[in-house]
């Protein structure tokens, strides 16, 4: 199968699976609200039901699945690819609408890392040792990195800290780096607009998970720096 059917065909799956993950979002931000009512006063619960923002999370899920179609490099990485950027995705704008992260799909990044790692050693033989060990690093540096600035009264929650220990073993250390220059980026970007437009400062609050996840997508589908370290 070509490369161009098989993303014509991922295109396709994205539609669907995004839809399904677009009414998961909605649930999980409703069923938070109910529980705390605080956060449909305090943020925006509403923030995913415009039209439009239903229209680009579609195209969002469609070109990132068709894309793995080009990067991945086996079905086995191709279902892996997919499970993230759902995720990922789910969890950026949850945490967008409500500052909250729904930690079923942190656990199910966490399942699926070592899933792909034990299968992708049982399949193709692909020795397991130096990515579950980078992917132990990144998971102690994603923790390590966000706890410190908690400690010193940085505004940084506990969804965020969790987050960042996910992406360090989702993508282990050299990708977690990776990652953590592209939100960094991101959020230099923000400031500019916000000193440009008058509406905030350095000072200002920002949501980091947006940010690292949009680092996390573009670190797991296009690693620039991997094989730059190895163990073994």
């Amino acid at each position: 199968m070509s490369e161009v059917i098989k993303a014509l065909i991922l295109l396709i799956t994205g539609l669907l699976v995004g839809f399904g993950f677009y009414k998961l979002a909605l649930r999980q931000i409703k069923v938070r609200c109910e529980k705390l009512p605080y956060l449909a006063e305090d943020y925006s619960p509403n923030l995913l039901k415009p039209r439009a923002v239903i229209i680009c999370w579609e195209i969002a899920f469609a070109l990132l699945f068709a894309l793995c179609a080009f990067v991945a490099g086996n079905p086995l990485q191709i279902i892996y690819y997919l499970i993230c950027i759902s995720c990922i995705i789910n969890i950026s704008m949850v945490d967008l609408s409500i500052r909250r992260i729904p930690n079923e799909l942190l656990l199910a990044l966490l399942v699926s890392r070592l899933a792909y790692i034990l299968l992708n050693w049982a399949v193709y033989h692909v020795n397991p040792k130096e990515e579950l060990i980078l992917s132990a690093i990144g998971i102690v540096c994603g923790f390590v990195l966000y706890t410190i600035p908690a400690r010193f009264g940085t505004a940084i929650g506990s969804g965020d800290i969790k987050l960042s220990a996910v992406i360090g073993f989702l993508l282990g250390v050299v990708g977690y780096i990776q990652a953590m220059l592209i939100m960094a980026a991101i959020m230099l970007i923000y400031l500019i607009y916000l000193l440009a437009t008058k509406k905030g400062n350095g000072k200002s609050y920002a949501p980091m998970g947006p940010a690292l996840a949009a680092g996390a997508l573009a670190s797991l589908i296009y690693p620039a720096l991997s094989g730059s370290i190895k163990l073994f």
